[in-house]
């Protein structure tokens, strides 16, 4: 049996089950708790660093809103969390720490400094493309753009790719209309890989592309390549996709969910992958959760998006709304099998997956979903 729309329940349930309030679904309050961790963080070592201080002080006279957005830039978390790991490894100031804190004030006093045209292009889904930057592109560099056979250049996004964008986050809010700005909000910057080579590169070249990519080391940004700017529905479902990342980032900065989070041994198959030394096929027990937390709101858009003619017809180039379905449900089951029950869950961790797994059985019944795993 292939996983079709038949048997498949009402998204808009769905949609309803993942942005619950007082739950994991709840990005509003989970983003407020990051933001008052990191505060928290800023406040104790402005007990023993002046350079601290000084930034906490002024942190402190924002309001709390833009306290909250200065906070989640993705720019200040990671610098803040390398600050943090160095005074507790040195326990005295030295240059780096201090080098740190110059870096936060400095986006501190950028914060308003948002070109009104960005600001203006900005749909409510509130992850916008940022001028570039040169600090963002140096850590581009140094985290993400040394992953693979890829393109590693931060491209400035033209007017095309703004409008894109735009059209992009306007089609996954029409899907979702609550699910959509809720994960959107999670991102909080957006680069795009070398978006101009699309239209030139080599049916092979395009193949070889990744469609966006992000990592937790630099939480809040989100990159996008050329092979994502073809279309509306491909950039907005590599959109959401990566801001379900992020989403996910700041649920497991703000609870327990694993034993040991520092313990990456892998032991989830992922029959899907090939084994490679690139793409391991043999998963950790949280890059495993957090891709059953992608899929699961991958199904709910897909479920969405399908229940309209109309909608599915506007789908994405490349492949249907039906085999995108089939793909992520598929996985999602499997993922929720191999993950429940896992002796690396915390008490957190246990709740968080039941609560995904419940949804998915809501929406995409195990009965009406094949075993069998699409590539």
């Amino acid at each position: 049996m292939t996983a079709t729309t038949e048997g498949l329940r009402d998204g808009a349930r769905a949609e309803r089950a993942l942005t619950e309030p007082r739950g994991f679904g709840d990005g509003e309050a989970i983003a407020a708790q990051v933001a008052d961790l990191y505060e928290c963080q800023l406040e104790i070592l402005s007990w023993r660093f002046p350079c601290a201080a000084r930034v906490t002080g002024e942190l402190q006279s924002r309001d709390s809103g833009e306290r909250r957005e200065i906070i989640r830039h993705p720019v200040v978390r990671l610098t803040l969390n390398r600050a943090i790991a160095r005074a507790k490894e040195r326990g005295t100031l030295d240059d780096m720490v201090e080098a740190a804190f110059e870096v936060i004030a400095q986006r501190m006093n950028e914060f308003a400094e948002v070109p009104a045209s960005l600001r203006e292009r900005t749909t409510s889904h509130s992850t916008f493309p940022a001028p570039l930057d040169a600090q963002v592109a140096e850590i581009f560099q140094d985290i993400i753009g040394q992953a693979g056979d890829v393109p590693t250049v931060l491209r400035e996004p033209d007017d095309d790719v703004l409008d894109l964008v735009d059209a992009a986050g306007k089609l996954m809010e029409q899907h979702l209309p609550l699910l959509a700005p809720a994960v959107f909000r999670a991102a909080r910057w957006v680069g795009f890989v070398d978006v101009s080579s699309w239209k030139t590169a080599t049916e092979g070249d395009r193949a070889t592309l990744y469609e966006s990519g992000s990592v937790d080391a630099f939480a809040g940004a989100i990159f996008v390549t050329a092979r994502a700017a073809r279309d509306p529905w491909a950039m907005g479902e590599s959109l959401f996709h990566e801001a379900c990342h992020q989403r996910y980032y700041d649920v497991a900065a703000t609870r327990a969910l694993y034993k040991d989070r520092r313990d990456g041994t892998a032991t989830i198959k992922t029959p899907w992958n090939r084994a490679g030394s690139n793409h391991p096929n043999i998963w950790s027990l949280d890059k495993a959760l957090l891709a059953l937390h992608v899929y699961v709101h991958l199904v709910t858009l897909f479920v969405s998006a399908s229940e309209s003619h109309e909608n599915q017809a506007r789908a994405g180039a490349d492949e249907g709304l039906e085999a995108g379905l089939c793909r992520a449900s598929a996985r999602a089951h499997y993922l929720a099998d191999a993950i429940s029950g896992h002796p690396g869950l915390a008490r957190d961790g246990s709740e968080f997956v039941e609560w995904l797994r419940t949804v998915l059985e809501e929406i995409a019944p195990a009965a009406t979903v094949s075993r069998v795993m699409p590539r």
